[in-house]
């Protein structure tokens, strides 16, 4: 596959972007009701982890939902990744 192939494969293909990325100024509940609502999308995704590496590897680091994982949650995810290399 192609490093930009999966992008088709995606579950949320041509859905509207405000599902995986809160409104601005948003924080707390509004923020995990929306962040809800793009897990479930993803989890059943087949091109999740690669939706995921793209992030990492891209520094989408700051905002959204990708492959699954919050910004909060993908930063903990490359401290970790950091301390085992």
């Amino acid at each position: 596959m192609k490093s930009e192939d999966w992008r088709e494969q995606a579950s949320c293909r041509g859905m509207d972007v405000s599902v995986f990325v809160p409104s601005t100024g948003k924080r707390g509940r509004p923020v995990a009701n929306e962040y809800r609502r793009a897990r479930i999308i993803c989890a059943s995704c087949k091109v999740k982890a690669s939706c995921l590496d793209f992030a990492l590897t891209s520094g989408f680091n700051e905002f959204g939902i990708f492959g699954g994982l919050s910004p909060k949650a993908r930063k903990v995810l490359l401290r970790k990744r950091k301390v085992k290399a």
